[in-house]
């Protein structure tokens, strides 16, 4: 399946660990994440018969992800996308010509 600019009309944007911590408003230290990337995608809730495939392999996905491929991005970011976070479960290359990829993510609650 071939991509086209009209199917990525997602803004998302790509996040990784800035190495330092934050606290939150209870004290508590959080991991901070500095925005890397702004990409372009195609944002799914896994529904159906095809959610459930998934779901058997990871209990917690929520949402596929097709994007270009870049090659920074890894299971060590995440995903902002209209202000929920989606956490990166695992990337899949579409074809190794290095186009395309499918991320399955999982979003923090």
């Amino acid at each position: 399946m071939a991509m086209r600019a009209g199917q990525l009309r997602h803004r998302v944007e790509v996040q990784v660990l800035s190495g330092s911590t934050q606290a939150d408003s209870r004290g508590h230290s959080q991991k901070a994440f500095a925005t890397q990337a702004t990409v372009r995608a195609d944002v799914q809730f896994l529904t159906g018969t095809e959610g459930l495939l998934i779901k058997q392999i990871m209990a917690e996905a929520t949402h596929r992800v097709h994007i270009r491929y870049s090659p920074f991005i890894s299971v060590k970011a995440r995903l902002k996308f209209n202000g929920r976070f989606l956490n990166i479960e695992s990337v899949e290359r579409v074809d190794e010509k290095l186009r395309e990829m499918w991320l399955i993510c999982a979003e923090e609650l």
